[in-house]
């Protein structure tokens, strides 16, 4: 009995390796760190040809004909974000990065069989989704010392808004918990509002939310737990910005931190 607890042990393991050493991602992932290293000495080592060459190259090996961010943003794989990450990035495009970025986070928990090198986080993207997750932080705090302050219980769709946001914050943790987006404040809603005032670590203070102008903060309720920034509107008022040093490329477009927000 234990030889074959042995064997099946090292079969578990056997087939881990081979996953790993077939990543389809990792010759892409290899050249997007080589190009990183020479853009400080090489402004032009990724233009737009190249750009164009690496998503041909991605959409492919992910057998996919995309129209739109949101299809990139739907496979599940962290591999593949993770080289989308690094490409939008080298290519001046912080805001689609970040959006690529947010899923490897999200979906990199769940998945044991990448390859050792996509464990490895971006610098740059860590900082930015810090801030993001900050921003959205405030603006959760301030919501609920709105409704807190009410004379009469708030409408269902600010309650929905709630409930989006902390289903979006909470979704970078290891073992995420969802509440029903149903305009509720039931036990569920109630018990993630303890949750995050008792343990989110960006430390809000009363007189900060209360000196806040923040307003009409809205957020995107998409499928699949995906929360794409490129195509969401900015919260005006929170005005930090993240500088992707060492990343030169023409036509720079300064990261916006901000958290993004759905018009619909």
């Amino acid at each position: 009995m234990r030889i074959v607890i042995i064997n099946l042990m090292f079969f578990c393991f056997f087939e881990q390796l081979v996953c790993q050493s077939k990543s389809p991602y990792i010759d892409i992932a290899n050249e997007l760190l080589v190009r990183k290293k020479l853009s400080s000495k090489l402004p032009d080592v990724f233009d737009d040809v190249k750009f164009a060459e690496v998503v041909s190259k991605l959409d492919n090996i992910a057998q996919i004909k995309p129209t739109s961010q949101i299809d990139h943003l739907n496979i599940t794989n962290p591999e593949f974000h993770w080289c989308y990450s690094q490409t939008y990035l080298l290519a001046g495009k912080p805001v689609e990065s970040l959006d690529h970025y947010r899923q490897y986070k999200i979906q990199v928990h769940s998945n044991n069989s990448i390859h050792p090198l996509f464990n490895n986080p971006i610098n740059e993207l860590e900082l930015a989704l810090e801030k993001q997750q900050a921003d959205l932080a405030y603006a959760i705090y301030f919501i609920i010392n709105n409704f807190k302050s009410m004379t009469s219980p708030p409408e269902n769709i600010q309650i929905i808004d709630l409930q989006i946001k902390l289903n979006v914050y909470n979704e970078l943790a290891i073992t995420p918990i969802f509440i029903s987006e149903d305009g509720i404040i039931g036990p569920q809603t109630k018990s993630a509002i303890y949750d995050f005032e008792e343990n989110n670590p960006y430390f809000v203070t009363e007189s900060e939310i209360e000196n806040s102008n923040l307003k009409g903060i809205e957020i995107a309720s998409l499928p699949h737990s995906i929360r794409p920034v490129s195509a969401l509107k900015e919260v005006s008022n929170l005005e930090n910005k993240t500088d992707f040093t060492g990343i030169p490329h023409n036509n720079s477009i300064e990261l916006s931190t901000n958290i993004i927000l759905d018009e619909a």
